[in-house]
């Protein structure tokens, strides 16, 4: 996946080592606000600043968690990404066009597919498949 319908780049899935490249395993949930680099389909991020920060007051994703899979399981992605990455999904599911999010999640630029269900870790050529599980 090299770029948009809009042209916008993209980018990968989860860190380094939770995508197997020099790591051992999954990596632990973080605490830090993500830095977002939305594609211009999915707008200024500062046209909704709290989905950008993830305390959308409805917290409308606390019964979902997403996934990527690495080495056949499935691992969380960090907590600093999970409810940007449920709120961009809920705004594709009303726009199937904004089908890609790139999101800054530990230091590591990753791109969601949400129309393939798949994930990619900017400079990695591996693609991961996603969900979206009830928690």
């Amino acid at each position: 996946v090299a770029s948009t319908a809009g042209g916008a780049a993209t980018a990968a899935a989860a860190v380094p080592s939770a995508h197997g490249a020099g790591g051992a395993g999954p990596p632990a949930a973080a605490t830090t606000t993500p830095v977002v680099t939305l594609p211009g389909s999915l707008g200024d991020p500062a046209e909704e600043p709290s989905a950008a920060r993830g305390d959308d007051k409805d917290d409308a994703n606390a019964g979902y968690v997403w996934e990527y899979k690495w080495e056949d399981d499935w691992h969380a992605f960090a907590d600093d990404c999970q409810k940007f990455i449920d709120s961009r999904h809920r705004r594709y599911k009303e726009d199937s066009s904004k089908e890609f999010i790139t999101v800054n999640t530990r230091g590591i630029q990753v791109t969601v597919n949400f129309q393939k269900m798949t994930t990619k870790k900017k400079g990695s050529p591996d693609i991961r498949e996603v969900r979206r599980r009830h928690r």
